[in-house]
């Protein structure tokens, strides 16, 4: 949720709306822990802000008002479309945080169709919605080798999995994954690039999620076949590089790149947002030290390790 949240003020929102729709009176587990996730989320962003980390901080620096982000609850299905007009006419966000799960079609048509409105581009915000269904089992078993077996992997590759439902539901019809080439030295980075690819293509192979139907609509529409590809930095400056690829429907979403590198990319992110002003789809989508210092490959409760801080040196 951080990383949409960061989209979207990477898009020049001056705030983000966060939705909660009505919550029905009774509601199992199964179809309403979107609900839990939401109340929790509140709680973290403050625990966020309060503690200096992201998406409120970068390198202790404050990039995000806390004060910018609120929330809105008890939102009806039908009126849904109305509200998300309203609060996005001043080009705020609407992100919603929370349905029921027999809801998400319709939210998800609700969501297409504002953004989909021509005569609001330029004079409203987005709405975005990135739906993840739950996992009735237990989590799925980390990978003894590799960059998989990581705690912050899995994070990460939600996180790209959402803009890439957010892209198509701001009208992409074409998704570009792009990876910023790190040095041999960068580990953590060289790694999680084919991880990625490994990861996305296995979903597409088998159906599963991004790749699913939601009463047999797909989420990612006609843009599953996606793109990837690793380029170096100083390909990406030149404006005509992001130009170029987001002509015809494209978007591009930049899903891995170094600290260092990041820092240079994020630079060129808000650049082409301004030339562009929401009428074309940048994103980012990668991890960075800060996600995976702490995480050496134990269970998910696990705590800092000094292995931590070697990982750390091997991000930036």
């Amino acid at each position: 949720m951080y990383s949409i949240i960061q989209s979207s003020f990477d898009e020049r929102a001056p705030g983000v709306k966060m939705f909660i729709l009505k919550k029905p009176t009774k509601l199992d587990w199964e179809h309403g822990y979107l609900f839990q996730a939401a109340g929790k989320l509140q709680e973290d962003m403050g625990k966020a802000f309060k503690s200096k980390k992201h998406p409120f901080y970068v390198d202790g620096k404050l990039v995000l008002d806390y004060k910018s982000i609120t929330f809105a609850s008890q939102i009806s299905l039908n009126s849904l479309g109305k509200e998300i007009s309203k609060h996005t006419a001043d080009r705020r966000a609407v992100i919603i945080a929370a349905c029921d799960v027999k809801e998400v079609l319709e939210v998800k048509k609700v969501v297409r169709e504002h953004n989909s409105n021509k005569e609001r581009h330029g004079s409203h915000g987005r709405a975005k919605f990135a739906f993840m269904p739950l996992f009735k089992d237990d989590l799925p078993q980390r990978e003894g080798e590799g960059v998989k077996r990581f705690k912050w992997y899995s994070f990460y590759r939600f996180s790209v999995m959402a803009k890439m439902q957010i892209a198509v539901d701001e009208g992409a019809t074409g998704l570009k994954l792009l990876g910023i080439q790190p040095d041999v030295s960068n580990d953590m980075t060289v790694l999680e690039y084919p991880a990625l690819e490994e990861d996305l293509n296995k979903a597409r192979r088998n159906e599963t999620y991004p790749f699913i139907a939601v009463d047999d609509e797909k989420l990612l529409l006609d843009a599953e076949e996606f793109t990837m590809e690793r380029i170096r930095l100083e390909d990406l400056r030149p404006s005509s590089y992001l130009d170029q690829n987001t002509n015809d429907m494209n978007a591009v979403i930049i899903v891995s790149a170094t600290d260092a590198d990041g820092k240079e990319a994020a630079k060129v992110v808000t650049e082409f947002h301004k030339r562009h002003r929401g009428t074309r789809q940048v994103m980012r989508a990668w991890a960075t030290a800060g996600d995976e210092y702490d995480d050496w490959g134990g269970d998910h409760g696990s705590q800092p390790n000094a292995l931590g801080w070697v990982f750390r040196l091997l991000r930036l």
